[in-house]
């Protein structure tokens, strides 16, 4: 079994069993709550294991190119997923709550209203879970837009500045195709940047077969230049179509890689590891690339993952970095920051000689809602310091 074949047997094992189990517990919240009859019981678990299916189906049907059927099965799907998290989540907060009362009814003798109703077990969170991913659905579609400045003596002296827009984690396919990269576009635009850079995930699936996302992709314009890294998806969309797609679309792909942009910006591209598992020469490394001594250039270190080596420590100013989505949906933000502890946002590192801009994305992946975690693009000015 080649590595591809490998790592797509283990994530569909997975998404079976996780997804799986999550529908199990929503069908015996139902069953428990309503106690319906044999044939309705059939239903619901049919209908379970349709949506279950469905975004592998919709997988299937984008590379026979049907999209059009493949996007309206996707969005059902993904949307489903949505309720299903987000009920589960709401579900197991209520359980909580009605194992503490049930505590301390026995703890203290007296009566508090902790046995389990058809409201309480199925109505009230999948209620909950339903709005939630209303919500969700709409902050999904309203990127915004976050400012951060840094200060530096590496600027040539007067008052030259260089604004850098880093865009993550679009995810370009079904879901997120042109009116989305259309809506970022117009927000990269306004902002008159002289350098972009993409921290990955930018493809994600077939979309770069549409000549709309390519012409959009080269409507991007920055004087010193687009660059980008590659995410962990665009190893899983295939590497080779995501690299032509991005070269298409004018961006320079840093593939272990430093380059110096003008005497005074270097920047510095890592792959994502991901590309390990399918058998890429992940060589030079990260130590090889970064100045051993801090140079006279602002370097920018672009990494799809939010993961700080200690001995890169000083010897960048900026890293940039993606993947997190902030957890995307709430709670799975908790989730996130056990696996990356510099789960979104700004850091300062080793004592200000080194900082961290971890991005929330501008798109999703998997269900099309994003739940206390807005999608943005980051508009950083690099300035002298006085």
């Amino acid at each position: 079994m080649n590595p591809a074949s490998r790592i797509l047997t283990v994530f569909l094992l997975s998404y079976i069993a996780i997804y799986g189990t999550a529908h199990f517990y929503l069908f015996m919240k139902i069953a428990k709550t309503y106690s319906p009859v044999f044939l309705i019981r059939i239903s619901v678990a049919a209908f379970m294991a349709l949506m279950i299916a469905a975004p592998i189906i919709s997988r299937l049907l984008e590379g026979q190119g049907q999209l059009a059927v493949a996007r309206i099965i996707a969005y059902g799907g993904y949307l489903w997923m949505g309720v299903v998290f987000l009920f589960v989540s709401a579900s197991i907060l209520l359980d909580w709550l009605r194992g503490i009362l049930w505590l301390v009814s026995r703890l203290t003798g007296t009566i508090l209203p902790h046995n389990a109703r058809g409201m309480t077990t199925f109505l009230l969170p999948f209620i909950a879970a339903v709005a939630m991913a209303v919500y969700g659905f709409a902050e999904a579609r309203n990127v915004g837009i976050t400012r951060l400045t840094i200060e530096t003596d590496k600027l040539p002296s007067g008052d030259r500045k260089i604004r850098l827009i880093q865009i993550s984690d679009i995810h370009l396919g079904l879901m997120n195709g042109p009116a989305r990269l259309r809506e970022i576009l117009n927000l990269v635009k306004n902002e008159s940047p002289d350098i972009i850079v993409a921290t990955g995930d930018l493809i994600d699936g077939d979309i770069c077969n549409m000549n709309e996302v390519s012409s959009l992709l080269n409507e991007f314009e920055a004087p010193l230049g687009k660059f980008a890294v590659t995410g962990n998806h665009e190893f899983y969309a295939g590497l080779d179509r995501a690299l032509q797609c991005l070269g298409d679309g004018g961006f320079t792909v840093l593939r272990n890689r430093s380059f110096p942009v003008n005497d005074f910006l270097t920047l510095v591209g890592i792959d994502d590891p991901a590309g390990r598992r399918f058998n890429y020469d992940s060589t030079p490394a990260e130590d090889d690339l970064l100045p051993k001594n801090p140079a006279d250039a602002f370097t920018v270190l672009l990494k799809h993952r939010p993961s700080v080596e200690s001995s890169s420590l000083g010897r960048f100013d900026l890293q940039l970095s993606g993947h997190t989505h902030r957890g995307q949906i709430f709670p799975f933000a908790l989730f996130t920051r056990l696996a990356y502890p510099f789960n979104s946002g700004y850091f300062s590192l080793d004592g200000g000689t080194s900082r961290l801009y971890v991005s929330r994305g501008a798109g999703t992946w998997g269900p099309p809602i994003r739940f206390l975690s807005p999608p943005e693009i980051t508009v950083i000015d690099v300035v002298r310091s006085s």
